[in-house]
C-alpha cells in the first residue's frame, strides 16, 4: 500500500489538479467547436463560426474547468485520502458525472430550459462521459509515466568523505613500458574496441581519450581499485563520477562530465549495484 501511495502521490499535487482542471476545459471546448455535438448545432444552424457563437461555446470551456478545479482542491482532499486504485477509478467516475451535470445545466440555461428532464439529463452525462474520459485517461497515464521515470532514476552522491580525489589509478597495458596514471576524480569510463581497451578521463575540462593494448579483465585486474567497476562486457566505470542510475527495460549510467549514459548488463548488473551501495547513497 505505501507503494502504490508513492507511485500515485502526484494524484493529489497542486500541478496535477491545475492540468486536469485546465486540460478538461480546453478538450471540451475544442471538441464542441470542431464536432458541434449534443444538439449545440441548435444554437447555430447554419454552422458559421461568429465571435458570438464562439463566445457562448467557451462558457462550457470555463464552466467545466471551474467546476473541476472546485472539485479538485476542495473535494478531493476531502474525500481521497488514500490513493489506491478504486479510490482513483471512483473520484474520476464522480468528477464524469459532476461534469456532465454542470454541461447539461448549462446547455438548458442556455437554451431557456428547453430539454430539461431526467431521461436528457442521463443521456447528456452519458455523452459528456464519453468525451472526457479520454483527457482524464490520458492525463492520468502521462503523469504516472513522468512518476515511474522519475523513481526508475536515483541520484547518487559518494559515500566516503575522506577518499583521495587525487589518487592516481594505473592502466597497465601488455607492454612493461606501456601504462598511463590518471586521478580518480579524472576518470570517467573504459571501452573495448578489439584488441584496445579506450580510456576516457578529463583534463583541463576536457573528455581525453587513451588507448592501451591489452583485455578489459586485464586492464580491470591491473587497476584493482574499489572505484572501477565492470557494467558490461564492453564497458567498466568509475563508481565515483558515478552521477545517477536509471532502470526499467535497460539499466543505465550517468556519469559526471559527459551526457551519453553508459549501459549496464544483466550479467553485470547485481555486483555492480552491491558496489554502488558500498561506496554511494544507493539503497
Amino acid at each position: 500500500m505505501e507503494q502504490t501511495q508513492t507511485t500515485f502521490s502526484f494524484f493529489i499535487t497542486s500541478k496535477y489538479k491545475w492540468a486536469n482542471s485546465i486540460t478538461l476545459g480546453t478538450f471540451l471546448y475544442l471538441f464542441i467547436a470542431v464536432f458541434l455535438p449534443f444538439g449545440v448545432s441548435n444554437y447555430n444552424p447554419n454552422h458559421t463560426y461568429t465571435l458570438e457563437f464562439l463566445g457562448m461555446l467557451s462558457s462550457f470551456m470555463v464552466a467545466t474547468s471551474i467546476v473541476a478545479g472546485l472539485n479538485e482542491f476542495f473535494l478531493k482532499p476531502l474525500f481521497v485520502k488514500r490513493l489506491s486504485t478504486i479510490n482513483i477509478i471512483a473520484w474520476s467516475v464522480w468528477l464524469i458525472f459532476i461534469l456532465g451535470l454542470t454541461n447539461f445545466l448549462l446547455y438548458n440555461y442556455l437554451g431557456e430550459w428547453h430539454d430539461f428532464s431526467w431521461s436528457s439529463a442521463l443521456d447528456f452525462i452519458l455523452n459528456i462521459g464519453s468525451v472526457l474520459i479520454l483527457p482524464i485517461t490520458g492525463l492520468f497515464f502521462y503523469f504516472r509515466y513522468n512518476s515511474l521515470k522519475f523513481q526508475y532514476e536515483q541520484v547518487l552522491i559518494n559515500r566516503d568523505t575522506a577518499v583521495d580525489h587525487k589518487a592516481l589509478l594505473r592502466f597497465q597495458g601488455q607492454g612493461n613500458n606501456e601504462h598511463i596514471f590518471i586521478a580518480l576524480e579524472d576518470f570517467l569510463y573504459a571501452k573495448s574496441q578489439d584488441n584496445y581497451v579506450e580510456l576516457y578521463y578529463v583534463t583541463n575540462q576536457s573528455i581525453q581519450k587513451t588507448l592501451v593494448r591489452a583485455t578489459m579483465s586485464a586492464v580491470l585486474e591491473g587497476v584493482n581499485a574499489k572505484w572501477i567497476a565492470r557494467c558490461h562486457r564492453s564497458y567498466m566505470i568509475n563508481l565515483f563520477n558515478v552521477r545517477s542510475i536509471k532502470g526499467g527495460s535497460q539499466t543505465q549510467l550517468h556519469l559526471n562530465h559527459i551526457s551519453q549514459p553508459i549501459p549496464v548488463s544483466s550479467s553485470f548488473k547485481s555486483d555492480l549495484l552491491n558496489m554502488l551501495k558500498k561506496t554511494k547513497n544507493f539503497t
